[in-house]
């Protein structure tokens, strides 16, 4: 099983309060970054809390990532770096994003390492609007090989991947290129998204992973976002991974001002194999200084007994976000 949670180290990709923009230094090349810092306490029942100060080690409560982008004509690409810092020497450097793409017409072919296009939570906290992930099932992170993409209209397009693996190898982070092993089986991903109603993003993906020591064949990930109105989102998701686990994620954001928001979110997930199930409570304000600065907070409140992510107790957390 696979869950982007846990409380030290948790990430939304709806309507985050503040995002990174490409600053161009000309005609052919751009750059986009982030730098988040945060004050976390994790506070487990039955145990002693822990507290951290800018070293977490979790990048979505403290990173800095720098993207490089370049274009000519129909060729493109990007190059980013990406630093954690963790304290006691354990920080880590990472090259995350490694592509070049051609266009021709309605399609975009790319080779190299990239994104996984799974999951309505982002993996970088400049799309974000709270600190933690909810619960997931089968969402991959980064990972190398070629991908198509194609438009077939202004509302409607359609993705499909085909890489060294659909998870990180043993050991490895979601940062991490796959498995890095061609030889032992591939990962597939097809996904199609439609926005052919007004405020209206659907999103259906599944996964395919016939490495040889896969244990999970195949993942299914569907959600939609809403704008209500133009202070409210909401949004929804179900994520299913074979024979592992299946996870829910309902998310409310409310902008009380153009400064001023509330995320509310609640996350659910039951494990197959034992029926055990967690379940995830946010609430998560936040505060626009400027377009490249905001303040935001959280608490969280875990109940879960399926492993691995069994937690119960509460996470606080107060985080600077810097975008340009």
């Amino acid at each position: 099983m696979k869950s982007r949670l846990t409380l030290a180290a948790g990430l939304c990709a709806a309507v985050a309060a503040s995002a990174q923009a490409e600053v161009k230094i000309n005609d052919y090349v751009g750059v986009e970054g982030y730098v988040a810092a945060t004050a976390a306490v994790n506070d487990p029942e039955g145990a002693s809390s822990t507290t951290s100060l800018f070293d977490s080690g979790a990048w979505n409560l403290d990173s800095a990532f720098v993207g490089f982008l370049g274009s000519y004509k129909d060729f493109s690409g990007k190059v980013s770096l990406f630093y954690v810092p963790a304290g006691g020497g354990a920080d880590t450097t990472e090259i995350l994003d490694l592509y070049v793409s051609y266009t021709v017409g309605d399609v975009t072919l790319t080779g190299g390492k990239f994104l996984s296009y799974i999951g309505y939570e982002s993996y970088h906290p400049a799309y974000m609007s709270q600190l933690t992930w909810g619960y997931a099932s089968g969402v991959p992170g980064y990972h190398s090989g070629v991908k198509a993409d194609y438009a077939a209209s202004d509302t409607l397009s359609f993705g499909v991947s085909v890489t060294d693996s659909l998870m990180p190898g043993a050991g490895a982070t979601l940062a991490d290129e796959g498995d890095s092993d061609w030889s032992d089986g591939l990962g597939y991903e097809f996904v199609m998204t439609y926005t052919g109603v007004e405020n209206l993003t659907v999103f259906v993906g599944l996964t395919l992973d016939d490495d040889d020591a896969a244990v999970n064949d195949y993942g299914i990930d569907i959600w939609a976002s809403y704008a209500v109105s133009d202070a409210l989102t909401v949004a929804g998701e179900v994520s299913y991974y074979d024979d592992a686990s299946t996870s829910y994620i309902l998310f409310g954001k409310y902008d009380f001002s153009e400064k001023f928001y509330t995320v509310a979110r609640w996350s659910f997930q039951e494990v197959d194999a034992t029926n055990e199930y967690g379940t995830y409570l946010t609430l998560s304000p936040g505060y626009v200084i400027n377009d490249n600065f905001t303040v935001r907070a959280e608490v969280s409140y875990a109940d879960s007994a399926a492993s691995p992510i069994a937690y119960k107790g509460l996470f606080y957390g107060i985080q600077g976000l810097f975008t340009f």
